[in-house]
């Protein structure tokens, strides 16, 4: 059985010096893991947007703030590791969040048709590309093409 910390021992100390440093060692490993693809930094982005760490967490009910607040302050250790071990690895995730951002916003701002039902930039000026079709019936979900 191993003896326990004695913060006077200075061989103590020096243990529990080398574990924390593999510790630290395997964080860092693991953030910068996750931060060096783009499928991890959106994955990472998602879970600090879940954790609500750009927004305030009042919401007038005790129980719900608690709540709240135990996955802001989660989010924002995960924040923390990331600005400490791959800082850049955060610019280039909010970048591409940015740009994620603006294509979904124009592929809306494409799929909202005008007063006439017709899709902006439409080829078909007679309605005929509207987006607007008959529902499938069974007999046309198994009907072979051509």
């Amino acid at each position: 059985m191993s003896e326990p910390f004695n913060a006077g021992d200075r061989k103590s100390i020096r243990a529990a010096e080398k574990i924390a440093a593999v510790l630290t060692a395997n964080e860092r490993e693991a953030v910068v893991a996750i931060m060096s693809t783009k499928a991890g930094r959106a994955w990472m982005e998602r879970k600090l947007s879940d954790a609500h760490i750009f927004h305030e967490d009042f919401t007038g009910n005790a129980l719900r703030e608690a709540f709240l607040k135990g996955q802001r302050n989660f989010g924002l250790a995960l924040l923390a590791d990331i600005h400490r071990f791959c800082p850049e690895a955060y610019l280039t995730m909010m970048r591409e969040r940015n740009e994620r951002d603006t294509r979904d916003l124009n592929a809306i701002a494409h799929a909202i048709p005008d007063a006439d039902g017709e899709l902006p930039g439409s080829p078909d000026p007679d309605g005929g590309d509207s987006g607007r079709q008959q529902p499938a019936t069974d007999y046309d979900i198994y009907r072979p093409e051509g």
